[in-house]
């Protein structure tokens, strides 16, 4: 605790060094927690093909709190869990160029998880995807998409991007 009426938690790396803080409860009910993983990407366009599971390969990040989403090296497009917990993922892909129904689902550690959004007829609309998942440290997830009609996904705005819930 500290003299401003809040709760501090933080940890050292060596005696005499001032403490990092980890999380804090501020006086008025907030709570922060400064090394929370969580990323966001974003891309206006990717090498995508017809009826296939394209995972997203997404090289930059708005966001990547952790460095646990990988934007380079064997590992792109994957948000690997540093710790295990609850965390929220979410996709969303605006197709162009006569794409009519993207798919989207999320995959762990190789395989599909529960539903996928479909979006028919979605030209120039989004289509949006959130799940919750639970996960143990080390587990990795990937985005994926498809047309539903076969078509080349053609991709003019996507975002994907997660964090830890608890």
């Amino acid at each position: 605790s500290n003299n401003y009426g809040e709760i501090a938690f933080g940890t050292r790396n060596a005696s005499g060094t001032p403490p990092v803080d980890r999380m804090r409860i501020h006086s008025g009910g907030y709570v922060t927690k400064s090394n929370q993983p969580l990323f966001l990407t974003h891309s206006t366009g990717a090498a995508l093909s017809a009826n296939n599971d394209n995972l997203l390969a997404i090289a930059s990040t708005y966001q990547n709190v952790g460095s646990h989403y990988k934007g380079s090296g064997s590992d792109i497009g994957k948000f690997i869990a540093p710790v295990a917990g609850i965390y929220w993922f979410y996709c969303m892909y605006t197709g162009q160029n006569g794409v009519s129904g993207p798919v989207i689902g999320f995959k762990v550690n190789g395989s599909f998880t529960q539903n996928f959004a479909l979006n028919y007829n979605a030209t120039y609309d989004g289509t949006f995807m959130g799940q919750t998942i639970s996960l143990s440290a080390n587990d990795y997830v990937q985005c994926s998409m498809r047309d539903w009609n076969g078509t080349t996904p053609d991709p003019w705005n996507t975002w994907w991007g997660g964090w830890l819930q608890q």
